[in-house]
């Protein structure tokens, strides 16, 4: 659809991944854009995240690709190992074999670097307004306008959309799908980043690896060009995930409780006690969510993980966050108006991204088998070989601009 003078505003609650993609996605497709952040700066916590071609497909969509791309890492395998042994079980094709098959890039990039890039580009983007510390808690609808409210009660906003981008504790989830059973974390995971040369053979070089245990998995990858190595612990234990949200830098005696689980997961890592004690660790719930059964009504649309949080076990949560936004901005630049965007856009995703959730949830419960049930995964993945077994997900990485 064309804009037109005197236009209200496309309205976006959250400036993380999810939020700034929307507002580009809106931008590009003739819109102003006011996006309101809870936080009062423009950080983005977090370590590293794997992007496949999906995600970098959306990244150029958006203009940012070639920002992103500057400071990450193509890898050229997923090596994955059996935990309790060691041993390599499989490798699966990346490099190469990636681009040519899907038309882009697997990379691996820092979380700061990504959010960077997007914020770069909507900060300076002459129709993206960006506040901070202004947290929206409401929405009501008219028949022509979305107004929002904040957390201050003084103030609000009038849009003709609005894109509810604020995270797994969403505020405005209920205003699209209604009282929805509480959301459970279902185990816990903890993140660093090292220098790469700080860590031994087994953690270097250009692949990403995956320890499969029956207490968990491991998986570290190189971010920013190689520099570093981002590591991240998934623990089955969902006891350990204290808060509702990312925990702050965790102290001694919970840094030393998460490297007695890395050496329950991955044993061959042990002589590196040291190095783990004296990282910085962060560490998050991971939720167990079920479907919504709407990402749309009137003028609000959930994005991101406000609509489908998933679980961290195929490296698709933000890249889904992207597809978002970018299908969100062809339904806007192809309806005829407001009212016909939302829905549009909740055809076109929620079955893709309910698809996504089941098969990260599939592939923790593959990671995490117990023996003698691990001996025959083992046994099996060898079998097929690695290109079978990526050839899997042809349907996640092969997903095109105009899919859903």
């Amino acid at each position: 659809m064309t804009p037109r003078d005197g236009d209200l505003p496309a309205l976006v609650a959250g400036a993380g991944i999810g939020g700034l993609a929307a507002g580009l996605a809106l931008s590009r497709a003739g819109f102003a854009v006011r996006i309101f952040e809870r936080r009062s700066d423009s950080s983005e916590i977090g370590a590293g995240i794997q992007i496949g071609p999906n995600g970098v497909k959306a990244l150029c969509a958006l203009g940012v690709g070639d920002a992103v791309m500057a400071e990450a890492a193509q890898p050229n395998v997923i090596r994955a190992r059996d935990g309790r042994s060691g041993r390599i079980v499989a490798e699966l094709p990346l490099g190469d074999w990636m681009t040519e098959r899907h038309a882009a890039p697997y990379i691996t990039v820092r979380r700061a670097d990504l959010h960077k890039a997007l914020r770069d580009a909507a900060e300076t983007d002459d129709r993206i307004i960006i506040s901070y510390g202004r947290t929206v808690v409401g929405a009501e609808q008219s028949e022509d306008a979305v107004a929002i409210t904040f957390d201050d009660d003084t103030s609000h906003e009038r849009g003709a959309l609005l894109v509810a981008a604020d995270g797994q504790n969403s505020k405005l989830r209920p205003s699209v799908a209604g009282a929805i059973a509480s959301q459970r974390a279902c185990a816990t995971v903890s993140r660093t980043t090292l220098d790469a040369g700080d860590v031994p053979g087994l953690m270097c070089g250009n692949t990403v690896t995956v320890w499969m245990s029956a207490h968990g998995h491991l998986v570290h990858y190189p971010v920013a060009r190689g520099r570093q190595v981002n590591v991240v612990l998934v623990d089955r234990d969902p006891q350990s995930a204290v808060t509702s949200q990312a925990s702050a830098e965790l102290d001694a005696a919970a840094i030393s409780q998460v490297v007695d689980q890395l050496q329950r997961v991955a044993p061959a890592l042990a002589g590196l006690r040291s190095t783990f004690e004296h990282a910085s660790w962060g560490r998050w719930p991971v939720i167990d969510a079920a479907p919504l059964p709407t990402f749309a009504r009137g003028r609000i649309v959930l994005l991101g993980d406000a609509a489908h949080p998933v679980r961290p076990y195929l490296a698709q949560g933000a890249v889904m966050a992207l597809e978002d936004a970018v299908v969100l901005g062809n339904c806007v630049s192809a309806s005829a108006s407001f009212d016909e965007a939302p829905a549009a856009y909740d055809a076109a995703r929620r079955p893709r991204t309910v698809k996504v959730q089941n098969a990260a949830k599939q592939n923790g419960q593959i990671y995490h088998l117990p023996r003698p049930a691990s001996d025959a995964r083992n046994l099996a993945m060898r079998t097929l070989g690695g290109g079978t077994l990526m050839q899997r997900y042809d349907w996640v990485y092969g997903w095109t601009l105009t899919g859903g």
